[in-house]
């Protein structure tokens, strides 16, 4: 039986570059030791929860803040950075890379969710990592 990301993610390109690419190095995270990536699922009456969190640097609200207004997007809300985060070509990172930085992979994330008439709550504080929450239909 196919998962619902199997489903609605990996015969799409974009929304398969959207998958989990793993935690990054020390020297990336901002911090020392080890990132750890926790995946929580748990099924509810009418739906499925995923929940994925790791304890990087967390989201930088104030340059994600930046990056949308310098696009013409909102910002001066939470709701409205939270949909910055996800809109396309919104990226924070300085440089390009092969597979981040392109503004691409939080947008395929959306359109994966949405897809399946699922929504998205972002958690995160500088400093201390970021936990999203997917609630998909069954």
């Amino acid at each position: 039986m196919e998962s619902f990301l199997e489903r609605a993610c990996a015969r799409d390109p974009k929304r398969r570059r959207s998958l989990p690419r793993g935690a990054r190095r020390a020297r990336f995270r901002g911090k020392a030791g080890s990132g750890t990536l926790y995946l929580r699922a748990k099924a509810r009456p009418g739906f499925i929860a995923v929940e994925v969190e790791e304890d990087g640097r967390g989201i930088d609200w104030e340059r994600l803040r930046q990056v949308a207004a310098g696009k013409g997007l909102p910002a001066e809300t939470e709701r409205n950075l939270v949909d910055a985060l996800f809109a396309d070509g919104v990226t924070t990172k300085q440089g390009v890379s092969e597979i981040s930085g392109r503004g691409v992979g939080m947008s395929a994330v959306k359109a994966c969710v949405e897809g399946l008439a699922g929504t998205i709550e972002v958690t995160s504080r500088k400093g201390f990592g970021t936990i999203f929450r997917f609630d998909i239909p069954e």
